[in-house]
């Protein structure tokens, strides 16, 4: 979780400017990879990263589904959960090459928490046949089991500066603390690998084929222990450790612990999600 982006989360305007003499070049990719990225369901927000989402049995005609993080929506309390809310946010849809192929907004925000995980799910106006036909966006379909823990190839593909970084899992974290906030289970990157800055939280964790397994949300930046830009590791056995420059992200396949008929139920028996 990014200076950068607990700043905008805040302030909600100016943030382009903020690293503006830093800002990638379009389309640019973070490490060594064998083609260009592909940006199509990456998307932008006023302050992070996100995706065009859908469920496995997601229908055309369904309302398409926008994915980033909890703090992207605000920066909640520990234990905070907010569901089922009206709420119209700009998102930008993006061509493949990472260039603009839209502008939607979304009605709806369905859940958000940064209690356990980090995430924010919100609804949009347009199905996904709108957006495939009007904007030829398409969705990166959701992963409903656990990923392989080790050594699987990822990319962490941002909307907001059209950047794409490539590595590999290293295996979970099984406790990460950031400030206030726990999160269980948590994607780790490979050591020196995915690389991410301000502005990429919120991003896709894509597989190599493309279905996305995760949402990346923080990096340790300076080395310091358990504050904010720098989440240390606790272990099964309540050990704490600090990696500089390691980066991680939230898993998603959990909603689908949540999941009846294509909603999010809370109250559904084996629910990974917190509850309010």
């Amino acid at each position: 979780m990014s200076r950068f982006t607990r700043l905008c989360a805040a302030a909600a305007t100016g943030c382009a400017a903020v690293l503006a003499l830093s800002t990638p070049a379009l389309g640019s990719v973070a490490q060594d990879s064998p083609a260009a990225p592909n940006f199509s369901g990456a998307i932008a927000l006023s302050n992070c990263s996100g995706s065009v989402v859908r469920w496995q049995t997601s229908q055309a005609s369904d309302k398409a589904l926008v994915l980033t993080n909890g703090h992207c929506y605000d920066f909640m309390g520990a234990h905070e959960v907010v569901v089922n809310e009206p709420s119209g946010r700009s998102v930008t849809l993006l061509n493949s090459n990472g260039s603009t192929a839209g502008t939607v907004s979304t009605v709806r925000l369905l859940y958000a928490t940064m209690s356990r995980t980090d995430v924010a799910l919100y609804q949009l106006s347009k199905t996904y046949r709108d957006l495939q036909s009007t904007y030829g966006v398409p969705a990166f379909t959701l992963a409903s089991t656990k990923p392989a823990p080790e050594n699987q190839a990822i990319q962490v593909l941002s909307g907001y500066w059209k950047i794409a970084y490539n590595c590999n899992l290293n295996g979970f974290a099984y406790r990460l603390h950031e400030d206030v906030w726990t999160w269980r289970t948590s994607l780790r990157y490979s050591d020196g690998g995915c690389q991410v800055i301000g502005g990429t939280s919120g991003s896709p964790v894509l597989d190599s084929s493309r279905t996305q397994i995760g949402i990346n949300n923080t990096i340790n930046e300076n080395g310091r222990r358990c504050t904010i830009n720098n989440p240390c590791e606790e272990d099964r056995n309540g050990n704490i450790s600090v990696h500089l420059h390691r980066g991680y992200g939230q898993e998603t396949w959990i909603f689908y612990t949540c999941l009846s008929n294509n909603l999010i139920t809370l109250s559904k028996p084996g629910c990974r999600l917190p509850s309010p």
